[in-house]
């Protein structure tokens, strides 16, 4: 994320827009989707960064359904908070990270001394 993001609420899907590599073009940062080329197995991991007393929980999804979930509340600190997942996914498959329904607070961090950020790569 090139800034901060505004107050955001429930199910918001987060717009990672520094891209630094896209092959193949299947990331679309106007919308935060990454829509998978081909079929077969992926890992991605998303980093959120948090300051002070903003808290969130955010969940990396394929299609609707939630493949993992993080939360991060730094309690009067800055924090960062890390998921990984490796799952199968069908050409066509749209995934995006996205706030939980509940247990999130103000904004997210991102900024030239740490950014929140999103990537993904095809593993077999």
């Amino acid at each position: 994320m090139s800034s901060n993001t505004p107050d955001i609420t429930a199910e918001h899907t987060l717009r990672f827009d520094m891209v630094k590599t896209n092959i193949g073009n299947g990331y679309h940062p106007a919308t935060g989707v990454f829509i998978v080329p081909v079929t077969g197995v992926y890992v991605f991991t998303w980093t959120i960064r948090e300051d002070v007393h903003n808290y969130h929980t955010t969940q990396l999804m394929k299609n609707t359904e939630a493949v993992d979930v993080v939360h991060l509340s730094p309690n009067g600190r800055i924090g960062e908070v890390t998921g990984i997942a490796v799952f199968m996914a069908n050409e066509g498959d749209d995934v995006f990270v996205e706030t939980y329904t509940q247990f999130n607070a103000g904004y997210i961090s991102s900024y030239p001394a740490g950014r929140s950020s999103f990537s993904g790569w095809k593993l077999a």
